[in-house]
């Protein structure tokens, strides 16, 4: 981080340039501003991908310092408290052209996957009339979804409905999981993944920096005209010799 720093941003390297892991550490459990800007700059540089997972090893912790890229915004975003432990935010929507509901099974213990619009209209659609395991195609490859047993599904909140990965390519819905977010924009997310988030993601980055470094250069611009008034108002001076 500090070498990144160093790099790309020597106004922020001489801020943290004495930082060591711990103190990054302390900086991610305090108040996480800083600590979200500064590593917002290293994933954009480093080129992450949307839905990326940002892991801090910290024992003891389990996922409570794990961050995640979200590209759309530009930003590192931290984990949702909503469904018990540090979990997956739920504007990573999974269904067919989105995220795979295993997606991040590499990085995260137990977690749970909010399905977007027409995979939750599907399970609605199966379960309204039977129990019975329904099987799903993603992203061409086949899932097994199932109902949380021994649960009452009379008034259940389908739009608020979240899925557990649990076996192998098994999702289980939860009675007592629901969404906590407002849902995604749909049509812009796919948008997004199918172009180059990376590129888009620094465009963005580059034209925010434009817009500051145009803003300074009319500050300048005007603090140059002022200080031309102020000397013409001392006039002509004769040097004697």
């Amino acid at each position: 981080m500090v070498s990144f720093l160093k790099e790309h941003e020597p106004k922020l390297y001489e801020k943290y340039k004495d930082y060591k892991a711990k103190d990054w550490t302390e900086m991610n459990s305090g108040d996480k501003k800083p600590f979200i800007a500064v590593l917002s700059k290293y994933a954009l540089y480093q080129g992450y991908r949307h839905g990326d997972v940002l892991e801090f090893i910290d024992a003891g912790l389990r996922q409570r310092n794990l961050m995640f890229w979200d590209a759309m915004k530009g930003k590192a975003v931290s984990p949702t408290y909503a469904h018990g432990e540090a979990s997956l935010p739920e504007q990573f929507l999974v269904g067919d052209g989105l995220f795979d509901p295993y997606h991040w099974a590499m990085s995260l213990n137990d977690y749970v996957v909010r399905p977007c619009k027409s995979l939750v209209k599907d399970i609605k659609t199966h379960f309204a009339k039977q129990t019975t395991p329904l099987e799903i195609t993603l992203n061409r490859h086949k899932y097994t979804v199932i109902l949380e047993e021994d649960s009452d599904w009379d008034g259940f909140q389908w739009d608020k409905l979240m899925l557990y990965p649990i076996e192998k390519d098994t999702l289980q819905v939860s009675r007592s999981t629901k969404a906590d977010e407002r849902a995604s924009n749909e049509n812009k997310l796919r948008a997004f993944l199918k172009g180059d988030p990376v590129k888009d993601t620094r465009k963005r980055d580059v034209e925010d920096k434009l817009v500051l470094a145009e803003k300074r250069l009319a500050e300048a611009m005007q603090e140059v005209a002022r200080l031309r008034l102020e000397l013409k108002a001392f006039g002509k001076k004769t040097r004697r010799v």
